[in-house]
C-alpha cells in the first residue's frame, strides 16, 4: 500500500530544474527555479551551477551513450 501512495504521489511532483536543464528545457528550468526559490529571489548563482553540471555531464558521457546512440546501435544490429 505504501509504494501504491508513493507512485501516485510521484505523478504530482514537479520536474526538477536540474532534470529539466538535462532534457534541453532551460527556459522552463529557470522559471521553476524562480518559483521555488521566489519571485524575486536572484537565482543566477544557481543555474549557473546548474548549467556548469549539465555542461559536465554531457562532455563525459561516453560517446553514443544515451537516446541518442539508440539508433546507431540499432542500425549496426539489423
Amino acid at each position: 500500500m505504501p509504494a501504491l501512495i508513493l507512485f501516485v504521489g510521484a505523478a504530482f511532483l514537479p520536474d526538477s530544474p536540474a532534470s529539466l536543464a538535462a532534457r534541453g528545457q532551460p527556459e522552463r528550468a529557470r522559471a521553476v527555479l524562480a518559483r521555488v526559490r521566489g519571485r524575486h529571489a536572484d537565482t543566477s548563482k544557481e543555474w549557473a551551477d546548474i548549467a556548469a553540471a549539465r555542461d559536465f555531464a554531457l562532455q563525459a558521457r561516453p560517446r553514443g551513450a544515451g537516446t541518442e546512440g539508440v539508433p546507431s546501435v540499432l542500425a549496426e544490429i539489423t
